[in-house]
């Protein structure tokens, strides 16, 4: 599958996200919220191997 880089990445989310609307969906089917929480937990994991913590964290 080829996509060209366009502009800075989020028109592919834009153009899901009013597909998604327009059909009158919650949520995508391409990208689902089990997948988000998946590159959520990711990211959560990987910054706590390098003992990275946001401002306000405990």
């Amino acid at each position: 599958m080829e996509m060209p880089f366009e502009i800075n990445g989020f028109e592919y989310e834009v153009r899901e996200v009013s597909r998604c609307v327009a059909l009158g969906k919650f949520h995508s089917d391409r990208f689902t919220p089990a997948d988000s929480l998946t590159v959520l937990q990711l990211m959560d994991d990987i910054r706590a191997s390098w003992g990275m913590k946001f401002e306000g964290e405990e």
